[in-house]
This record gives structure tokens, sequence and C-alpha cells, in this order.
């Protein structure tokens, strides 16, 4: 058996063979409900039978009875006869509708058999034509939910993939930039203006990074090469070892 089913209920869809079935279970159920009518008439008309068999028609009185007598007698053979006749129409009309059952019983049993050996072979034929409809659709569904499915993790491995060799390029692009901003400032680095300050065997770098304490010792260095005024301290420092201007006020290169 097959059923459909909704929202607000079920419904359910019963197979041909089933059908018939429920056919033949409700003629059966006809049947017992007129055989037992049939049972009760057949009780009844027993019953008719018998109270026919034991009525009995009236005594004649006799040739030499009286007239009162020879009236009595008739009376009653009147009442005899017209008891005897209710009696026997009484089982006529019971005998008359058993007859008229056991007839449509007859009927409904030919039914029956005709369900069973017609109806019954071609119900379950139908069905068997109906299941294998109904397994080819349903494995055509699957197939198809199967290609799809598996169609959609094709693509999900695809764009995996692609994410996947996206990332490396994106990686290999950034290592790149990044050695190339490493070498820019390194070179920007190497480019950036350098004053060495050098007396004798001392020398002092400075650069536009260099803190307050190199800068400090790079001035005192200046000045210990200023107050020399060596030839060696002129021209390894020719900018500070030029001498002072006249009327400046101040004393001359290489004073102490």
């Amino acid at each position: 058996m097959s059923a459909t089913s909704g929202l607000h209920g079920q419904r359910q869809v019963l197979s041909s063979q089933e059908l018939v079935s429920q056919q033949i279970q409700g003629v059966s159920q006809q049947i017992q409900g007129l055989s037992a009518d049939l049972q009760a008439l057949g009780n009844a008309i027993q019953n008719l039978v018998a109270e026919l068999s034991a009525l009995q028609p009236p005594t004649h009185p006799g040739a030499d009875a009286s007239d009162g007598a020879l009236e009595a007698y008739a009376r009653a053979l009147q009442e005899y006869q017209a008891k005897r006749d209710a009696l026997r129409a009484r089982i006529d009309d019971l005998n008359a509708r058993s007859h008229a059952i056991a007839n449509k019983i007859g009927d409904l049993q030919d039914k029956i058999r005709r369900l069973e050996s017609n109806d019954m072979p071609q119900a379950q034929r139908n069905d068997q034509e109906r299941n294998e409809q109904e397994l080819k659709a349903a494995r055509e569904k699957y197939e198809n939910i199967a290609k799809a499915a598996e169609s959609s993790t094709s693509k999900l491995d695809a764009d995996e993939a692609a994410k996947r060799e996206t990332t490396k390029k994106q990686m290999r692009v950034s290592s790149t930039n990044s050695t190339v901003r490493a070498q820019d400032t390194t070179s920007s680095s190497d480019q950036r203006l350098t004053l060495r300050v050098q007396w004798r065997t001392s020398e002092v770098k400075i650069s536009e990074t260099s803190d307050l304490k190199t800068l400090v010792r790079a001035f005192s260095l200046a000045l210990t090469t200023v107050g020399d005024g060596s030839d060696f301290a002129r021209r390894a420092n020719p900018a500070i070892a030029m001498p002072s201007s006249p009327g400046s006020g101040l004393p001359p290169v290489g004073t102490p």
C-alpha cells in the first residue's frame, strides 16, 4: 500500500488488490446479514408449520345432532379453516421471502467468485505494474540526486583547489614583494647621507637616524680635530679645518 501525506492530514491510496479485497469483504458482510435473515425466516416457518400441524379440525357431532350442535360445529369448522388458511398464507409468505433472500445470497456468492477469479488477478497485475513504475521513478530520482551531489562535490573540490592555488600565488607574490621591499629598503638605507668624523685612529659615523649620544661623540671628536690643527686633520676633515676669517674675533684654526 502506498500513501501520500499533506500538511493538514494524511490520505491513504489503496492498491487495486486492496480495493478488490474490500469489495469482497463488503459482499461477504451482505451475505452474512442475509444469511442471518434467512435463518430467522426459517425458524419462523418451522414454528408456523408446527402450529399448523397442531391445528385440528372440529369433530362432527353426528347425523342425529341437534340444530344447535350442528351450528356450533359449523362455526368451529369455519374458525379452523380460517386459522389454517392464515397459517398457510404466513408460511407461504415467509417461504417467498426466504427464496428471494436465498437467490440474492446466490447472486452475491457469484459476485465474490467473479471478484476472486477475474478482478483480483487483474488488480494484482495492476499493482505490480504500478510498483514497477514507482520503483523506476524512485531509482531515476535517486540517480539524479546522486549525480547532482557528485557534481556539487566535484565543483567544491575544484573551487577548493582553485582557492589553494590562488593562496599559493598570493603567498609567492607576497614573498617576492617582501624581498623587493627589503631590497629597496636596504638600497634606500645605503643611499642615505652618512657623515664620517675621523681623528687619528678614532672614527664616528653619523646619519639622520643617529641618536644624541652618537652626535655628541662625533661633535667632541670634531672639536678635538679642530683644536689639533694638524695637516692630517685638515686633510681628513677639510670642511672643519679651514682658517677663520680676519676680524671675526675667533682665534686662528690650530690655536690651542
